[in-house]
């Protein structure tokens, strides 16, 4: 089974990632001939085979996503595949076409609510997900796509069409779904909002009405995994299966049949999760194999399972919930037992015998530890290069909250039964278990080192770290190690150190000492090789906003303005688009931020920014008239013991070596009142050898007569090499005679796809083509890449390299 895994895994991968048909063949050629030099052929037929078949598989699948337009008007009847879910400005339900394609179907609030099974005729507007638009951003369609879901349809017009006769299997789903339903009724009818839309969540993994705040505990706290529905929550589920099919007196094998039939049931409730999918097949595989009276095999069970869900959906092959979940049981089954032989020694348990509570405090501890230890050890890897961080108290944090996590998923489970009884017992116990878990998590989301935000490794370190662990087993299970664990327990002098570990034979390993040699080596190469000379420009896509990042030669980052974000923010660029790049660029703070000026679209992603990573030094202007954003912004820079500059006209900034920022706009007396809030923006002028660029915040037309005005017996500092066009391209700004003085080679513009205020204004990239100056645009290029080492400028757009 571990090769027709491996043999479908390649297949699949080749045909997301590499794609080219012919390399494939002659891959296949060459481990041909090697397999039958080493008389492997009927090993060569299964992987050509298999990894044959999933290469086509992949490829059908990604013919029909390409084959689709980005967007058109689109008419044609579509069947409701979901219950309503609730969106901000707009409901949408999963519906499929006449050719079974997925797609979310956006309505307005105040139609009918649509149920599931419906048939409905829409006449609507049809636009695929967008694509991440900077690097190490989250993709939303390729996150569509791992769901099947082809895209997007706003919905302008429909008509629910009268069905004769519904199917047994829609009949079945209607059952379902209902008994969801009543059971979140219940769950509101019995808990208070908070506590039900967690057990909501906790139960049923639907985190749609989860406070955001809740989340935001539960992931600084490494404890997201207990919100998502995963093997934990069905080990539960089966414990209480168990025990209620006990009280019938039913023999194995029918207590197997009911038991896989409502796993089944709760996969279809729970809407298929690839983690409790993994969990249910496992436990199913486990359940069939012992009813025909066979052992079932681990590997076996473990390759099945993932071989079926990539079978039934194979772009599950990039979800991380479905590696965290393989990776989290294989975890327990290799190491678990190890750790807790380890721990839990003969000496120990006679110290703690005397006193049952004592032992039982001390195993629940020590299995607690061994769980999670044994789980981060394969997951650890893939938590880093997905999401970024590490963190040193998550053993704490699983270790304090695990005793609370069974018995709330447990009670809650049980107290359905309070629906046929007049008492509240279960849900009052359960009510104050929760309150104690929420207190929890929230002073444990406040533990220093519960977050640690660190560069994404390299494939490379990914790879020598599995290969270690994999030795490790290996020495493991020649008992190496074990002994080496074990000296302790010998007396000293009895016996010698070179019977348990053979130093010498170790030191004779010399693949891994060479392979250890070559990852350092590479790392040291990749980090410091030609970094001293150049700096780096990334101006970020955060849609109708502005940011700007800078890298100096000796590695300090320049934040200019941080787009929209906030907590009254419909979405944080801040935190989503920003954090995430200056994490994986190997920033560890913000060197210097620069807020142009405080409207939400150049600010808002500072508020949440510093909050997760340190700034060292912050240059704003005096302002005219205080705003909220200013006043919010000044607390949380103080809070976090950043130093606020405020600067002015003639002000210079100096960053590192050569590389410095003149201050030419506001002045001091602030003159422009105006619509004061653009007009007395940062104008800076950053200057790097012989390379310059103009930053103009939102400035408009008065300003820059102003600018014009002030400089006008000395206009040649106006003169850049790059030129960031003040206030997104509108129509109230770069007037040719500003553009004249500047006489910039290229242009910069933040601007967001099809927004709504119509930038950049015609009349604004007219004045840019005239000169001659080319333009570079965010909603056409996406995040916009400037190298230079003073005289020499590279510039790449992402989404062009994106789409090579």
């Amino acid at each position: 089974m571990l090769v027709t895994l491996i043999s479908f895994l390649f297949g699949i991968f080749w045909g997301l990632y590499i794609k080219n048909s012919l390399f494939f063949l002659c891959f296949l050629v060459i481990l041909g001939v090697i397999l039958y030099i080493k008389d492997k052929k009927r090993l060569f037929f299964i992987f050509a085979l298999i990894s044959s078949i999933a290469l086509l598989y992949i490829n059908q699948y990604e013919t029909k996503f390409e084959a689709i337009q980005e967007e058109f008007q689109i008419k044609g009847n579509f069947f409701i595949a979901s219950l309503k879910k609730e969106g901000e400005y707009k409901d949408y339900y999963i519906a499929k076409d006449n050719i079974n394609r997925k797609v979310k179907l956006y309505v307005s609030k105040n139609i009918k609510t649509l149920e599931y099974g419906d048939y409905v005729y829409v006449e609507g507007n049809f636009t695929k997900a967008e694509t991440s638009r900077n690097e190490y951003e989250f993709d939303y369609r390729q996150y569509l796509k791992q769901n099947k879901i082809y895209g997007m349809v706003f919905v302008d017009k429909f008509e629910i069409k009268n069905i004769e006769k519904e199917t047994i299997r829609i009949k079945a789903m209607k059952i379902i779904l209902e008994l969801k339903n009543n059971a979140e009724k219940f769950l509101d009818k019995k808990y208070t909002t908070e506590t039900s839309n967690f057990l909501k969540a906790l139960l049923f993994g639907n985190t749609s009405n989860l406070d955001e705040e809740i989340k935001e505990q539960f992931r600084k706290s490494n404890l997201s995994h207990i919100i998502a529905i995963s093997g934990m929550h069905i080990s539960y589920l089966v414990v209480i299966i168990k025990k209620f099919t006990k009280v019938f007196k039913l023999n194995k094998k029918i207590e197997n049949c009911i038991s896989s039939l409502i796993l089944s049931i709760f996969i279809v409730l729970i809407d298929f999760p690839v983690s409790a999918v993994r969990a249910v097949f496992m436990q199913i595989i486990w359940l069939l194999v012992f009813g025909i009276n066979r052992k079932s095999d681990f590997y076996n069970n473990f390759c099945l399972s993932m071989f079926l869900i990539l079978a039934i959906n194979p772009y599950n092959i990039e979800s991380v919930a479905m590696w965290l979940s393989f990776g989290g049981v294989l975890g327990i089954f290799l190491f678990y037992k190890f750790f807790r032989k380890l721990l839990l020694t003969r000496k120990l348990k006679k110290f703690f015998s005397r006193n049952k509570l004592y032992m039982k405090i001390l195993e629940l501890f020590v299995e607690g530890f061994c769980l999670n230890i044994a789980v981060q050890i394969i997951i650890f890897p893939i938590i880093w290069f997905n999401f970024n961080f590490i963190s040193i108290s998550s053993f704490i944090s699983n270790i304090v909250t695990s005793p609370f996590v069974a018995p709330i998923i447990l009670l809650g489970y049980f107290s359905f039964i309070e629906t046929f009884i007049p008492f509240n017992i279960i849900t009052s116990i359960n009510s104050t278990l929760l309150r104690i878990l929420f207190y929890l998590v929230e002073k444990l989301s406040k533990l220093p080192l519960s977050v640690i935000y660190i560069k994404r490794p390299s494939i490379f370190f990914i790879i020598f770290y599995y290969l270690l662990i994999f030795f490790i087993i290996y020495k493991v299970r020649k008992n190496t190690i074990i002994n080496f664990l074990h000296i302790w327990r010998i007396k000293s002098g009895k016996r010698s150190l070179e019977k348990y570990f053979n130093i010498r034979k170790l030191a004779e390993n010399k693949v891994l000492i060479i392979l250890i040699i070559f990852v350092f080596l590479f790392q040291y190469i990749q980090k410091n090789f030609n970094r001293e000379k150049y700096i780096e420009i990334y101006f970020l896509d955060v849609r109708q906003g502005d940011c700007t990042v800078i890298k100096t030669p000796n590695n300090k980052f320049i934040v200019i303005d941080t787009g929209e974000g906030g907590k009254n923010s419909s979405y944080d660029y801040g935190r989503s688009s920003l954090l995430p790049f200056l994490i994986n660029k190997g920033a560890r703070k913000i060197d210097f931020l620069i807020i142009s000026h405080f409207d939400s679209d150049h600010c808002g992603g500072a508020l949440s920014i510093m909050e997760e990573i340190r700034v060292d030094k912050i240059f704003v202007s005096k302002q005219k008239e205080n705003s909220e954003n200013f006043e919010s912004f000044i607390e949380l820079a103080k809070e976090n013991n950043a130093s606020i500059n405020f600067i002015k006209t003639g002000d210079k900034i100096n960053f590192s070596r050569n590389l410095y920022m003149e201050i030419l706009w506001p002045k001091e007396t602030l003159e422009i009142s105006e619509n004061p809030l653009n007009n007395n923006s940062i104008v800076g002028k950053l200057i790097y050898k012989n390379f310059s660029i103009l930053f103009t915040g939102d400035i408009e037309e008065i300003a820059e007569k102003a600018i014009l005005d002030k400089y006008e017996n000395n206009s040649h500092i106006l003169k850049s090499t790059i030129l960031k066009v003040a206030h997104h391209g509108s129509k109230t700004s770069s007037i040719i005679e500003f553009l004249n003085k500047v006489k910039p080679q290229y242009a910069l513009i933040g601007v967001g796809k099809n927004n709504k205020f119509g930038h950049p204004s015609s009349s604004t990239l007219n004045n840019l083509e005239k000169l001659k100056i080319k333009i570079y645009r965010t909603d056409i290029s996406g995040q916009i890449h400037i190298k230079t080492d003073g005289n020499k400028i590279d510039i790449n757009e992402f989404l062009d390299k994106k789409q090579n």
